[in-house]
């Protein structure tokens, strides 16, 4: 599994979901695979536009976080943030940003906090 840049492009990421897909049926499917899979389907989904499957596949990716007692997938918090501002929502754009700093941990396959915090002061 590589890090995948924010600004990446919906092909970009779908063919990391392809070979995280082929990783899963190779090796065997672990809760840190089923996390990373429901992330990368999220960010497809909100390249697509399709804001409430992207919204859907973050939360089933914090799921299978929670119920596997993994360090919480902070990047999900920053895509949430990032469907309220494209739905126009700035409030909870900002509130959700705000969220994946304090969740952050230190994860070469997220975003880093240097991001968070740049995105944040965006609204300064």
């Amino acid at each position: 599994m590589t890090k995948i840049p924010i600004n990446a492009t919906k092909e970009e990421v779908f063919e990391n979901v392809k070979i995280l897909h082929k990783e899963i049926e190779t090796i065997g499917e672990t809760p840190e695979r089923g996390s990373r899979l429901l992330h990368l389907i999220g960010r497809v989904r909100f390249l697509q536009g399709e804001f409430e499957l992207s919204k859907e596949a973050f939360v089933n990716s914090n799921v299978v976080v929670a119920n596997n007692n993994l360090p919480e997938l902070h990047e999900n918090y920053y895509w949430f943030a990032r469907i309220h501002e494209e739905k126009g929502d700035k409030e909870n754009a900002k509130l959700y940003f705000n969220i994946s700093l304090e969740f952050y941990n230190e994860n070469p396959l997220y975003i880093s906090k240097e991001e968070i915090i740049k995105k944040i002061n965006s609204y300064n």
